[in-house]
């Protein structure tokens, strides 16, 4: 059971035992719970949930996951009358929202007791908005008989994959909305309604779906939902939201080990002081000191992650899509909005990394490739500078502007501004060798292509081919800097891929697995591992926009350091808002897994049994019923081998009606003893496959053990796994 105030729980439970809490209570000073479900037990009997699966929350209790087709929602939690009138109040709730829905859904409310078929229904609805492949944020939208309120909470950080506390003040007396996440204020609008008009609407308060149970969530998982009578303060919105901040920071302080450790990246100070602050993280969360456990585990980031682990061979800082604009700022305010975020992200290169010398800007550096855009940037770049090397391409935007300027145009005053940082040629493509690195920079050679793509000439190519040759060494990087990336790489690169020279692009990198494609122009905004694939092609790392995004990070203000170490690339986050490293986000290439993709291939397999031990073909699909996926060990499928052999990785690819996100991995010599697999590194494989690699094993038998699914087509909820391959060196 979660640690709780005492007396509020008692408090709750008297006030729920009231034939109507709004109703009787009168304008409270301060704001009391009225309702609360944690899913954990001794919930409200009234509150019910339809269909969902329970699953583990942040700290461990238990949370609902809600999964729903189009259409009216089946899985939802009825949360009983809401009778509201014209009274303040607050809501709250901690939600973790998956990337399918992200990707896929476009209206899904999230909280409501409102009819949403029209904004000017009575009621109150809290939900996320957008169209599939643009997520565009929270809209929260209030009414009261014939008036409303709404504001659109675009650039909110909820789509991370992580758990996010949210708390919503509705204050009547006050006329105002005020929306907080993770216990922080980030948005509010104003309402001229006041206490005049009634939000009741004879609906129940539903999580998951609006108050006729339509626009359900399509994968959304909550925990700790509370309704307060009254307006909720900034520190009773801070209160709510510390134990998910507190147990999320000690998660991801270990996750963010695991990573480091898996990469290679640990050596034994680290280690040392990780398992220090380990441990005062965990001694404090078990006293109840939230705040405090909150505040070690944020400290702990930067003691354990910032020691030094080995030689730095060279470095460079990276920062895409900035978006520069040369119009006047007196006319056009957001202009120094956007000058701001270069000078934030300059600043902390200069003051995190004062002895890297290489500055990489992979494109669209100016808003319209206006020669007004072009100066504007050039000459703020020229000020903040202190890169000896400032290696940059042009993206689609620099060649956007068709109407008043050919590519001679753009070509020309792009080699005139680039001269002062050694580009003395006669062509925008050019390589650089750095610290014995070679660094090799492509560009577009035509106006702006279908879906923003470039255009790379025979001449180009033929470039690229030749100089990937130039003194190439096995296991040694080599770092391509091109604005587009490849089609089928992240999320939204089939939608905006390089262009038309893609398979040529991709038959030369296949011959030079060790290259490091780097990337923006996408504008995914994932700092995670979505951001970074690897396959037979080498290494692609799309960049998020300092500008803005479109799926995560939707604000920007992240930009990138990278550290060459003899054994491995190192890419660390920088969050430019802040200016500091945010190591949640490292990303780890061991330089031992370059060309990992053409060196291992699939292992015979003798057969397949499911969990209780009958024999299986998935010729014929194996399928995983999602809602009865309560013991996931059920689901296990076990590959056995027609002999032992050395496992390093797995190929998998899901079925037509859904896929499973993560899954743990066991092996075994006998097919008794197991042992669990850990630090598998996602790569991308070809038509729809995963593959994933991880430490060399010797064994006889795997098991795949599916721990979450997600829907893909229609409205039962089955997932399947098509197929399942053992792989190992060749």
């Amino acid at each position: 059971m979660k640690k709780r105030n005492f007396l509020a729980i008692i408090l709750c439970w008297v006030l729920l035992l009231q034939p109507n809490v709004f109703a009787l209570r009168a304008q409270a000073e301060e704001a009391v719970i009225s309702k609360i479900m944690s899913f954990d037990g001794g919930d409200d009997p009234s509150f019910q949930l339809y269909g969902g699966t329970i699953v583990e929350g942040v700290d461990g209790s238990n949370a609902v996951r809600l999964q729903n087709g189009s259409g009216a929602a089946t899985q939802y939690v009825d949360l009983g009358e809401f009778d509201v009138g014209t009274r303040s109040f607050s809501v709250s709730f901690w939600y973790n929202i998956s990337e399918e829905q992200v990707m896929q859904s476009e209206y899904c409310a999230l909280l409501s007791n409102k009819d949403w078929a029209a904004v000017i229904n009575p009621g109150f609805m809290i939900a996320t908005y957008g169209e599939p492949g643009t997520y565009k944020g929270l809209w929260i939208d209030f009414s009261a008989q014939g008036n409303s309120g709404r504001y659109y909470l675009s650039g909110q950080k909820n789509t991370d994959g992580r758990w996010h506390a949210a708390t919503v003040v509705f204050d009547r007396t006050a006329k105002t909305a005020t929306y907080y996440c993770d216990g922080e204020a980030t948005g509010s609008f104003t309402f001229d309604f006041g206490t005049d008009g009634s939000a009741s609407t004879g609906l129940h308060l539903y999580l998951g779906c609006d108050g006729k149970k339509n626009y359900g969530c399509l994968d959304t998982s909550f925990d700790e939902i509370r309704v307060y009578d009254g307006a909720l303060s900034a520190e009773g919105a801070r209160e709510d939201a510390m134990r998910l901040l507190a147990y999320r920071s000690a998660q991801e302080l270990k996750e963010t080990y695991d990573n480091y450790l898996s990469g290679g990246a640990v050596n034994a100070a680290m280690a040392e002081k990780y398992y220090e602050v380990s441990a005062q993280t965990q001694e404090l969360l078990d006293s109840g000191d939230l705040e405090g456990a909150y505040e070690r585990a944020r400290r702990a980031f930067g003691e354990v992650f910032g020691m030094q682990n080995g030689e730095v061979l060279t470095s460079f800082n990276v920062v895409s899509d900035v978006h520069i604009d040369g119009a006047p700022e007196e006319t056009y305010p957001v202009v120094k909005v956007y000058k701001d975020k270069l000078k934030r992200a300059m600043n902390s290169f200069n003051q995190l990394f004062p002895q890297t010398e290489t500055l990489v800007l992979p494109g669209d550096f100016t808003k319209n490739g206006k020669g007004m855009d072009f100066d504007a940037f050039f000459k703020e770049l020229n000020i903040l500078n202190r890169h000896d090397n400032v290696l940059i391409a042009l993206g689609n935007h620099e060649v956007k502007y068709s109407a008043a300027y050919t590519y001679d145009d753009v070509k020309e005053i792009f080699l005139e501004k680039m001269s002062r940082y050694g580009l003395d040629g006669e062509e925008i493509y050019y390589d650089r060798w750095i610290d014995g690195y070679h660094f090799i920079v492509l560009s577009t050679e035509e106006m702006e292509q279908k879906g923003g793509g470039a255009y790379l000439s025979d001449a180009q190519l033929q470039f690229l081919r030749e100089k990937l040759a130039e003194n190439a060494l096995p296991g040694k990087p080599a770092f391509v800097i091109l604005h587009q990336p490849l089609a089928d790489t992240f999320p939204l690169s089939s939608k905006y891929p390089v262009g038309e020279q893609d398979a040529q692009i991709k038959e030369i990198l296949k011959e030079y697995p060790g290259t490091f494609l780097i990337s923006g122009h996408l504008h995914n905004g994932y700092l995670d591992e979505r951001a970074l694939v690897q396959n037979e092609y080498g290494v692609q790392f799309d960049c998020s926009a300092l500008w803005q995004n479109e799926l995560a990070n939707q604000n920007g203000d992240y930009a990138y350091h990278v550290d060459v170490y003899a054994d491995r690339v190192q890419i660390l986050a920088v969050d430019t808002l802040h200016g500091e490293i945010d190591y949640r986000y490292t990303k780890i290439v061991p330089l031992s897994t370059l060309g990992a993709q053409a060196d291992f291939a699939d292992l015979p397999a003798l057969r397949y049994t499911d969990a209780a031990g009958a024999e299986i073909s998935l010729d014929e699909t194996v399928y995983i019923v999602e809602s009865d996926a309560q013991d996931w060990n059920a689901h296990a499928i076990t590959l056995e081998l027609e002999e032992t052999k050395k496992v390093c990785g797995i190929r998998y690819l899901g079925g037509e009606t859904g896929r499973v996100t993560a899954f743990d991995l066991e092996y075994s010599a006998d097919g008794k003893t197991w042992k669990g697999i850990a630090g598998l590194k996602e790569f991308v494989g070809s038509d729809g496959y995963k593959v994933f690699r991880f430490a060399e094993v010797t064994a006889k038998y795997l098991r795949f053990v599916p721990l979450s699914s997600t829907l893909l087509t229609g409205d039962s909820f089955v997932t399947s796994v098509a197929e399942l391959h053992a792989m190992g060196g060749v």
